[in-house]
Formats: C-alpha cells, sequence, structure tokens
C-alpha cells in the first residue's frame, strides 16, 4: 500500500537578515531557533564585509530578484561608516528593495534599550562596557542574549521608537552625531512578530 504523501507546512514568509558582525548574527540565529516550526524562516548571514556598502552589497550579489515574500533587512551600525557610504548603501538597497536597519552608534545600543531609556550621546565602548555588566564579558560572541532579553523586548521596541520619534520631531539626521543613540532594529522585530504572529 502507498504511502500517503506528507503534507508540509507552507512558509508565507522568508525573512532574509544580513548582518555585519557576529553579535547581530548569534542573536538573529537564537531568534530563529526559538521560531522553528512557525510560518516563517529566519535566515540571517553575516556579510563578507563589514562596511555598510559591503553589507548591501553582499546582499545584492545573494539576494537580489526575489519574490515578494521575501524579505531582505540589511543590519549596520554607523560606528566607522562614513555619510557619503551610508548615502551609497541607502541607493543599492532602494535598488533591490532592500531594508536598511541602522544603529547608531552600534548594535549594542539596541540591548541597551532593553534596560534603560538612553537619552543622550553614548559612545560604543559605554555600551560595550554596560553590556559587559549585564549581559557578561562575553556577550558579543555569546548564543544566549536573545533568552536573556527577551523578557524585556517590548521595553526595547517602545524606548526605539521614542528614539526614531525623536529624530523625527527634532529634523535629526539618524546617521549623525545628533541620531545617537538610536536603533532601527525594532523595525525587524516588529516584522518577525507580524509575520508569525508570536511575541519575541
Amino acid at each position: 500500500m502507498a504511502r500517503k504523501p506528507i503534507k508540509r507546512r507552507k512558509l508565507n514568509t522568508v525573512i532574509k537578515i544580513i548582518c555585519e558582525g557576529r553579535t547581530e548574527y548569534l542573536y538573529f540565529e537564537e531568534i530563529r531557533q526559538s521560531l522553528k516550526g512557525s510560518e516563517i524562516k529566519i535566515d540571517p548571514k553575516i556579510s563578507d564585509n563589514s562596511s555598510c556598502i559591503g553589507v548591501v552589497k553582499f546582499a545584492e550579489k545573494n539576494y537580489s530578484d526575489l519574490s515578494d515574500d521575501i524579505k531582505v533587512f540589511c543590519i549596520f551600525d554607523k560606528d566607522k561608516n562614513t555619510k557619503k557610504n551610508y548615502e551609497k548603501a541607502i541607493k543599492i538597497a532602494k535598488k533591490n528593495k532592500f531594508e536598511i536597519v541602522l544603529s547608531n552608534p552600534c548594535f549594542e545600543v539596541w540591548f541597551f534599550a532593553h534596560y534603560c531609556e538612553v537619552f543622550k550621546l553614548i559612545s560604543t565602548s559605554k555600551l560595550q562596557d554596560e553590556m559587559k555588566k549585564k549581559l557578561g564579558e562575553n556577550f558579543k560572541t555569546s548564543r544566549h542574549n536573545y533568552e536573556k532579553l527577551k523578557i524585556n523586548t517590548q521595553k526595547a521596541i517602545n524606548n526605539a521608537k521614542f528614539f526614531a520619534k525623536r529624530n523625527e520631531n527634532d529634523n535629526l539626521d539618524k546617521f549623525s552625531e545628533g541620531g545617537n543613540p538610536s536603533s532601527d532594529i525594532y523595525k525587524v522585530i516588529e516584522y518577525i512578530q507580524e509575520k508569525s504572529k508570536k511575541q519575541l
């Protein structure tokens, strides 16, 4: 007797996340693991070039001409990127319908937003020192940051939205020093929540 074919769950959305570094990759990889069995597929990758242009060109090389049900996020920090290169990266992203996700000054501002509101300029070194206190000395290579942070995900989203609204109200360029602190990571998280119908 022939076996009945196994019905496989149809994926509604594939989310490609191109990261400039390992800390971001591990965070989204942990989220990917937590959503196994859901109707979305999260696929984080580390770009072979960590500059903003390198990240979007990596995405362009691997994910251009994708179908509408595949979303591509290009994640990078302000850090040492120049405004000129940032503007070039935006042009490449728009051409390919990728979404730019910027953190100013760095990705750790998203982690910090889980703990407290940041109302003034903060340096990458200060953020990393704070995260070492809260997440451990080896937080940059930890596979458990999301597990430790997830209880405060909504708080981080609210704080990140506050940063974005402040920038908009004050007409601040989020890439400028005036746009520090800020992070667009909340857009990725909310997109994942919307498509997976799960709270992170």
